[in-house]
This record gives C-alpha cells, sequence and structure tokens, in this order.
C-alpha cells in the first residue's frame, strides 16, 4: 500500500504518491530560488500541471515519480530557469 496526498498544481488538484510530491516541492524551491518571482512560479506550476493532463494524469490517476521526472525533462534544470543577466552571462561572452 503506497501512501498518497491531494495537492494543487495551479488550481488544478492531482493526487500523488508521498515520494513524487516530495520531489515535485524539492524541484519548485529550486526553481523559486533560481527565478525568485511568485508570478513566474505560478506560470512554471502552470504548465506542470498542463503536461500533466497531456499525459493523460486525470482524477483517477495518481502522479509517480516518473511523472516528476517526465516534467524535469520537459522543463529543464533549476538553473535553466535563472535570469540570462546573472553571472552565467559574461562567461559566455568571455
Amino acid at each position: 500500500m503506497n501512501e498518497v496526498k491531494h495537492i494543487h498544481l495551479s488550481r488544478q488538484q492531482f493526487t500523488m504518491s508521498v515520494d513524487a510530491q516530495k520531489e515535485l516541492r524539492t524541484y519548485l524551491e529550486s526553481i523559486q530560488k533560481k527565478v525568485g518571482d511568485k508570478e513566474v512560479v505560478n506560470e512554471i506550476e502552470s504548465r506542470m500541471s498542463e503536461l500533466l493532463i497531456e499525459r493523460g494524469v486525470t482524477d483517477e490517476k495518481v502522479v509517480l515519480p516518473e511523472d516528476i521526472e517526465y516534467l524535469k525533462d520537459q522543463l529543464g534544470t533549476p538553473e535553466d530557469f535563472s535570469d540570462e543577466d546573472s553571472e552565467d552571462k559574461p562567461e559566455r561572452t568571455a
């Protein structure tokens, strides 16, 4: 038996395994640290919700860690969300 939690991701309810929920929380927190803008994080959550629905995750299905890996593959690493004017930019032009 697996424990599940109900969460809302951009106003869409999902049932997630506890492992998937922990993985998603860590991923979103990392993105928040890189972006620092709650509105951008809300847009990312919205896109995550869309991707899960496109993947066929409905009210009757449970989001699993594999689904979170799919989101990461589609959206990229938290570093991909950092501002282009950050310290990486001078390294690219140097």
